[in-house]
């Protein structure tokens, strides 16, 4: 939604709503300028276009404005000089946590709104929710990222978690 997390977070704190539990996830962030002039860029998009999951795209323009669209497939569907509107798109897309970046330069993640949680969580001792990964789209990955066999995902979910982890003790959220 391209709400700043931290603030939201604070103004839920400051309304006295407590928080029980915040999922962790990371979302495809694509910077989508030159789309219909880059085909591998437009590919690798479609390849995350699968149809098991509903994959909601937020688009921002350059005045602000967000557009919402019910799947990746109708977004790359749309008419060039609707989708040239657009600066940025976020996919709803489950990535690992540990990826700031995917299989393109213009491709990267949500990573950082995930650090601004953490941040958050840091800065506000008296706020402890129960911290629950959401990362369930390992099978669904395109080929190149996707895990070939059990002991893979078993590996990338324990890579998942490390990765929190190392961020949690970092911010001396976790002894």
């Amino acid at each position: 939604m391209y709400e700043d997390v931290y603030n939201a977070l604070k103004q839920c704190l400051d309304a006295d709503i407590p928080i029980g539990k915040i999922q962790l996830s990371n979302a495809m962030a694509i910077t989508v300028g030159d789309l219909d002039d880059n085909a591998e860029l437009h590919a690798l998009l479609a390849a995350y276009a699968e149809p098991k999951y509903l994959h909601q795209v937020k688009a921002l323009d350059n005045d602000g404005v967000v557009q919402a669209y019910g799947d990746l497939a109708d977004a790359l569907r749309l008419p060039a000089e609707v989708r040239r509107r657009a600066k940025t798109w976020r996919v709803h897309f489950h990535v690992p946590l540990y990826c700031a970046e995917l299989n393109h330069k213009q491709l990267s993640t949500t990573q950082a709104a995930v650090s601004r949680v953490l941040d958050f969580l840091s800065d506000h001792r008296g706020c402890a929710p129960f911290l629950e990964v959401e990362t369930y789209s390992w099978q669904v990955l395109p080929p190149s990222l996707r895990p070939r066999d059990d002991a893979a995902l078993h590996r990338n979910i324990a890579q998942e978690l490390d990765w929190l982890e190392k961020q949690l003790i970092d911010r001396a959220l976790l002894l």
